[in-house]
């Protein structure tokens, strides 16, 4: 029996991860030579050091992006559905690298993360703590859960606008009871332990089971706890009490509370941490330069055409920045574009008798070749499969006689070849 995986996940993310990985086996059947040749080289890729860890801006800060869940190494079914994702050791390894880069005056964390696996979150935390250079975590999208604990240890935080999310901190797990479908076909299992183990294996089907499973999932939370309140230098009990309890808050309540340091938004009305928008010095009473006593606008020609020159200058460069701005907003969206038909594409390598219905969302303009979808089409393609076989013993005189092995169904048997290549 497998190890419980601990994970410090956004809940709705976490239950989409555990599905793809539960169902990732008739994927696996499927694939041929070539595709898993290929997922091997992108994971010893990941693992070689090869890769670009970090990117310099012009003004010396190191960014290092924080994406997809947290792993503590590559994971196979990410690779192969182009699923964002993050390893910690990968976090470890660029600052340290940005640490002995002497081209680096500052370290910035690009995190838009629901979270991730426990295991491997509090030394990449430390590292990101232990930094001797600044570092500062800008949140693009949500830091939850194992996110927000890495983003917790930098210097600063900062959201991108007010309705960026941040929290979720605890730990989950997940364990599945198949005592009736066991039954329904035939099947008993006995979980047995050693005589001085009785809480090695809990029995979940119990109060009791599940009590002790919950005890060590807060134990588990109190050093998570612990982190985001020494890195957010407030009390264990504080960090309880007011960061969200589990759940999610956004930016604008994150920033009242402590758990972010800033927001960068278009809208600066009353909110701490903010600047405050320019003195109108007509509004306060204060008498502004070119003008009377009375408030009437008193101006030479020389002034009149240097305001206009001024102001025409001004226009021009406006309109320049939003052409820019434009450019690369399409390119942007150029490769979004070709990021989402990549994704469908490699859906269409492996499941070629599927390709109707993976064209078929494609087609949608907003469809992306997400998890879900992906489980979808590999149970498609497992049902297609299980009626071919059906169909095949129908024709078999002697087909009640014998027991039909190594079909896209078994899916012990994915499971094992998944394994071996996580082993690669």
């Amino acid at each position: 029996m497998g190890k419980d995986i601990f994970y410090a996940m956004d809940r709705s993310a976490l239950q989409a991860y555990i599905d793809h990985k539960n169902n990732i086996s008739a994927a696996v059947l499927k694939m041929t030579d070539d595709q898993v040749e290929k997922i091997k080289m992108q994971v010893q890729e990941q693992r070689s050091g090869s890769r670009e860890l970090y990117t310099v801006d012009s003004e010396g800060a190191a960014h290092i992006t924080i994406a997809g869940v947290l792993e503590p190494k590559p994971d196979v079914c990410a690779i192969l559905f182009d699923l964002d994702m993050t390893t910690y050791s990968d976090i470890i390894e660029g600052i340290q690298k940005a640490e002995a880069d002497d081209s680096v005056s500052k370290i910035i964390l690009d995190v838009d993360t629901p979270g991730g696996n426990v295991i491997g979150l509090f030394k990449a935390a430390d590292t990101i703590r232990n930094a001797r250079k600044p570092t500062l975590a800008i949140v693009s999208g949500m830091a939850a859960s194992a996110g927000y604990a890495l983003v917790s240890q930098a210097d600063e935080i900062e959201a991108e606008n007010e309705s960026i999310e941040v929290g979720s901190i605890g730990v989950v797990t997940e364990r599945v009871v198949t005592t009736e479908a066991d039954k329904a076909r035939g099947v008993t299992r006995y979980i047995l332990t050693s005589e001085n183990a009785p809480d090695k294996r809990p029995d979940v089907s119990t109060d009791e089971g599940r009590l002790k499973i919950v005890a060590r999932l807060t134990k588990l939370e109190s050093v998570f706890i612990d982190y985001v309140a020494a890195g957010r230098n407030a009390t264990p009990d504080f960090v309880k009490e007011n960061f969200g309890r589990g759940g999610m808050l956004i930016a604008r309540e994150a920033l009242e509370i402590g758990m972010i340091d800033s927001i960068v938004s278009e809208i600066n009305s009353g909110i701490p941490g903010t600047p405050p928008p320019e003195s109108n010095a007509s509004q306060t009473g204060e008498q502004t330069q070119g003008e009377d006593e009375m408030g009437e606008i008193t101006m030479t020609e020389e002034e009149f055409e240097a305001k206009i020159n001024s102001a025409a200058e001004k226009a021009s460069s406006k309109t320049a920045a939003s052409l820019t701005e434009q450019f690369e907003a399409d390119k942007k969206a150029e490769a979004a574009e070709q990021k989402r038909k990549d994704g469908f594409k490699a859906l269409l390598d492996a499941y070629p008798e599927q390709a109707k219905m993976i064209n078929d969302e494609m087609a949608k303009d907003s469809a992306e070749a997400t998890a879900d979808f992906a489980i979808k089409v590999g149970a498609a393609e497992t049902s297609r499969l299980k009626a071919l076989e059906e169909q095949e013993d129908h024709s078999d005189t002697g087909a009640s006689d014998t027991t039909t092995q190594g079909t896209g169904t078994d899916k012990n048997s994915g499971d094992d070849f998944l394994a071996s290549m996580k082993g690669a």
